[in-house]
């Protein structure tokens, strides 16, 4: 499952990198089922739970980007009017 998806943009062949949050989400799922199973070697529930600790960082420094767009945005919007 990637995480991070890779888009072309509109200006030649540069890429941009977006964090597609309903994947991180669904992976997190996936963790805490693996995390629930009695029979998970130790090693293997570490490392999964490391790789967890890490998309719920990147899962709310995603959220907060976008409500910093949203705040941005709105403020905007009330200029308009």
């Amino acid at each position: 499952m990637n995480i991070i998806q890779t888009n072309n943009t509109e200006k030649g062949d540069s890429t941009a990198e977006r964090f597609d949050l309903e994947a991180a989400l669904a992976r997190l799922e996936d963790i805490a089922g693996i995390l629930e199973k009695q029979d998970t070697p130790l090693r293997d529930a570490l490392d999964v739970y490391s790789e967890g600790v890490k998309l719920i960082k990147e899962c709310r420094d995603n959220l907060c980007d976008v409500e910093k767009e949203m705040i941005v945005l709105s403020k905007e919007g009330e200029n308009d009017v």
